[in-house]
């Protein structure tokens, strides 16, 4: 846990702690370090928050999925070739047509799945407490709804019903 980087003021008590955010009876405090690798903490009373919005985003991989798409095109393509031989003449050359036409299809659609598994946003559940005096602090998550983002919403709704 990283609980040396932040200080407990006198008397407050942790309610939640996990490695993204730390949950005390008087503050939220954000211990993410993101790809900013932030030096300073981020954190906020709970008296100033007003508001808070769960968003779920990102997306899964399709990574085997294209693979398999691809594979697929490419045995198809393959039985193309293998109908514009001149051994196979007796099949009409409509069959060759569709074969080449479908595994092209699906070469491109598996290419497709593969660039945007790499190039997508992993799934996440970010948390976003809105502090009209100086702005948001923002708490994410990995992976589509979380528990851990469940477990804060649930204990920070206990809190402020509590003030």
């Amino acid at each position: 846990m990283q609980m040396a980087e932040f200080s407990k003021l006198d008397g407050e008590k942790v309610i939640l702690e996990n490695e993204l955010v730390v949950l005390t009876d008087r503050r939220v405090i954000d211990m993410s370090t993101g790809k900013a690798r932030r030096k300073t903490l981020k954190e906020a009373d709970l008296k100033d928050i007003t508001t808070f919005q769960k968003i779920k985003g990102g997306r899964e991989s399709r990574m085997q999925l294209g693979l398999r798409s691809g594979v697929v095109g490419l045995a198809m393509l393959f039985l193309s070739y293998l109908l514009g031989l001149d051994i196979l003449s007796f099949l009409p050359s409509f069959f060759e047509m569709v074969a080449f036409l479908v595994g092209a299809a699906t070469i491109l659609i598996g290419v497709h799945f593969v660039v945007n598994s790499w190039a997508r946003i992993k799934p996440h559940t970010t948390i976003i407490f809105l502090i009209p005096t100086s702005g948001e602090l923002v708490v994410s998550f990995p992976g589509h709804d979380s528990t851990e983002a469940e477990a804060l919403i649930r204990s920070y709704t206990r809190l402020r019903r509590g003030l």
